[in-house]
This record gives C-alpha cells, structure tokens and sequence, in this order.
C-alpha cells in the first residue's frame, strides 16, 4: 500500500501525474460544493422548504457555481504555478529594485 501511495505521489509518469491533478480538482469541488452548500440552504429555509429539499437544492447550486467557476480557477493557479513561481520567486526577482 505505501508503495502504491508512494508512486501515485511523487511519480514523473504522465498518468500518474493527469490521476493526481484530476483528483485535486475533483477534492476542489467537493470542497467548494460543500463549503458553500449550507449558504443557500438557509434562504431556502426561510421561504418555508421542507429541509431535505433545502439540502438539495443548496448543494446542487453550489456544485453548479463550483463546476462554472472551476476553468477560472484552473488558469489562475496554473498561471501561478506554472509561470509566475518559476519566472520570478525561484529566480528572486520579486520586484523591487535596491
């Protein structure tokens, strides 16, 4: 099992690492729906909807949000990530001039 985890962590191979990306998105998701799930949840109360369709719906809006949100999301962090870490903090450029 460590060796199966081990591998999936720190492996090069192109699969391993499109496995390791997907999954962090899929957990973002997840995330994002359930963080922001319970915001709805209360309105609906409110308005006098029974609570296991408050829940639903909640979260099934906020699943939509994250999923509309998640392209946006995933140009800017692979921006940072990818381009802005490399080009300048790991070169220590970070922009001021002494």
């Amino acid at each position: 099992m460590q060796r199966l985890s081990n591998e999936f962590a720190f492996s090069n191979q192109l699969r391993q690492r499109l496995a390791r990306h997907g999954l962090f998105w899929l957990a973002w998701i997840l995330f994002f729906a359930f963080t922001y799930g319970f915001l709805p949840f209360g309105a609906l109360l409110q308005k006098g909807i029974s609570w296991n369709v408050a829940i639903f719906q909640g979260f099934s809006i906020a699943f939509i949000d994250a999923v509309l949100f998640m392209p946006a999301h995933m140009f800017l962090t692979y921006l940072i990530l990818y381009w802005l870490v490399p080009r300048f903090l790991l070169k220590n450029r970070y922009g001021f001039r002494a």
